[in-house]
């Protein structure tokens, strides 16, 4: 499989090609989906290592992006990366507030933590199914996710996620 992604450089200009993953790392990387807006790219992964999964966004700026199409040697993900990500994980939606309860879906970590992490028992049992916009030359700063509870139907949401606040800001029971 390749560790490459096709990016859309601007409104109907020309795809650039960027490394999504250092050569050394072992997982498996499937972009879910990504989305432009007017300063970031926001890319959603899911992780897949033996029986292990999970789901994660990372945001980079234009510029950023833009030199990485440049130099492939650049990964857009590496090993020792210190630059904060948004891993989804289980709510517990024991929150006092609907805002507590919104901030339960994600928590910030590093990749190297994340990776580590990673090497623990499996913790998130999730699913996430992305809506996306037709026209990637939309600039929209939130996307439709639709979350899944291995062990609870009870707990399946739609949820708005800003990717300019990087976090869900609404839900609803499906």
């Amino acid at each position: 499989m390749s560790n490459f992604i096709w990016v859309e450089k601007s409104h109907g200009g020309a795809y650039m090609s960027i490394r999504t993953k250092q050569d050394t790392m072992n997982a498996q990387l499937f972009i879910q989906l990504y989305t432009k807006n007017k300063k970031y790219y926001t890319f959603f992964f899911k992780y897949v290592d033996d029986d292990k999964t999970a789901f994660f966004a990372v945001r980079k700026t234009i510029s950023e992006v833009d030199n990485m199409g440049v130099d492939n040697n650049i990964a857009l993900i590496q090993e020792i990366d210190s630059q904060k990500i948004q891993l989804f994980v289980n709510n517990p939606f024991d929150g006092e507030t609907e805002q507590e309860k919104l901030k339960s879906y994600t928590k910030t970590i590093t990749f190297k933590d994340f990776l580590e992490e990673m090497k623990q028992p499996q913790e998130y049992f999730l699913h996430l199914t992305f809506e996306r916009c037709m026209d990637n030359r939309t600039e929209i700063d939130f996307l439709p996710i639709i979350y899944q509870e291995k062990s609870n139907i009870a707990s399946h949401r739609m949820l708005m996620y800003d990717v300019i606040k990087q976090r869900v800001t609404r839900h609803t029971h499906l």
